[in-house]
């Protein structure tokens, strides 16, 4: 059975509409924390890009160390 608030009750907003108390900072509006967040993402996307660049030099490396290895066996044989 779904609860159901008594007649009367007034159901919580997500965000306080009334003004922000003395003494305290205001919290920025929901909208705000989403374009920080956004950044935050854009951050973490360009290191990972980094990451992942860094990744594709190494195993290129490794490929042509590979080819290398393959190219003095087959002289030796």
């Amino acid at each position: 059975m779904i609860p159901v608030p008594p007649p009367g009750d007034v159901l919580p907003t997500p965000e306080p509409t009334g003004p922000v108390p003395r003494g305290g900072e205001p919290t920025p509006p929901l909208v705000l924390h989403a374009f920080d967040e956004i950044e935050n993402l854009k951050r973490v996307v360009v290191e990972l890009q980094k990451r992942l660049e860094a990744l594709e030099h190494r195993l290129a490396g490794m490929d042509a160390l590979q080819q290398r290895i393959a190219a003095l066996e087959n002289a030796a044989a």
